[in-house]
């Protein structure tokens, strides 16, 4: 039901994500699309609301210069939008989600609409 797509590979491949997702689209396959975009961060423009992906993933501790391991996560697509907040609730709830930013923005456990990308 899923794929997981790389935006650009670790040696600057920009992938044709959009293409490939819509290649497998006409078998009603991928219903969940997540793109790695570490490497497109910092690299290349993100077309996040022509793109295939339901929810983009990327590390920025790199691009900061920060010593602890942070992320950035968005779900642009309103379809997906429940489903990832659902998940991320669960995995901070069972203490599964080791970054540090969404923990302490996260205070209360609940995942709110600036933390993963505001709908």
């Amino acid at each position: 039901d899923g794929l997981f797509l790389t935006e650009v590979t670790y040696d600057g491949i920009h992938l044709p994500v959009t293409r490939l997702a819509a290649s497998l689209a006409t078998t009603r396959v991928p219903r969940f699309v997540v793109v790695d975009a570490a490497q497109a961060l910092g690299h290349t423009p993100l077309d996040l609301s022509s793109g295939p992906g339901d929810l983009y993933l990327a590390g920025c501790h790199k691009w900061i210069g920060s010593g602890m391991p942070l992320s950035v996560a968005i779900a642009p697509r309103g379809r997906s939008w429940g489903t990832v907040c659902e998940v991320a609730e669960s995995l901070l709830g069972a203490q599964r989600i080791d970054d540090p930013l969404l923990l302490f923005s996260s205070g209360n456990g609940r995942v709110r609409g600036t933390h993963l990308g505001a709908k």
